[in-house]
């Protein structure tokens, strides 16, 4: 958005390195305060898109990875696997209940998520 900036120097070049990044999930402000010099539209484009591409440079960007929710009822004997495969796959169980069976809820990345109802559902 270009906030009150002539049409075009701000909003525009601050999405481009955005989108040159592929960065989703992001926000970048940038708050120009008058210094008594007049930037022109030119010099404004340049100002707004220098301070994007500074932002990026210095920021910790983290890789977004979708994840997923599942239920599975395993046996006993395979929990150790499941949670030792959790670890591999930066998955987690959020819940278990024991009864004749181990009723686990877990997180993991969604596209290990048929790997693993296959390979445990297969297996029961």
């Amino acid at each position: 958005h270009d906030a009150g900036e002539p049409s075009g120097t701000a909003g525009r070049p601050i999405l481009a390195p955005l989108e040159g990044q592929d960065l989703i999930n992001t926000v970048i402000g940038v708050i120009r305060y008058f210094g008594g010099i007049k930037l022109g539209t030119g010099g404004l484009t340049r100002a707004y898109g220098a301070a994007a591409k500074q932002a990026i440079a210095e920021a910790n960007i983290v890789k977004w990875v979708e994840m997923a929710q599942m239920t599975l009822e395993i046996d006993y004997a395979q929990l150790q696997l499941l949670e030792y495969q959790l670890k591999q796959l930066r998955g987690e169980i959020i819940e278990q209940n024991f009864t004749d069976k181990v009723v686990v809820t877990l997180v993991l990345p969604a596209i290990h998520q048929q790997a693993i109802r296959q390979q445990f559902i297969a297996s029961y």
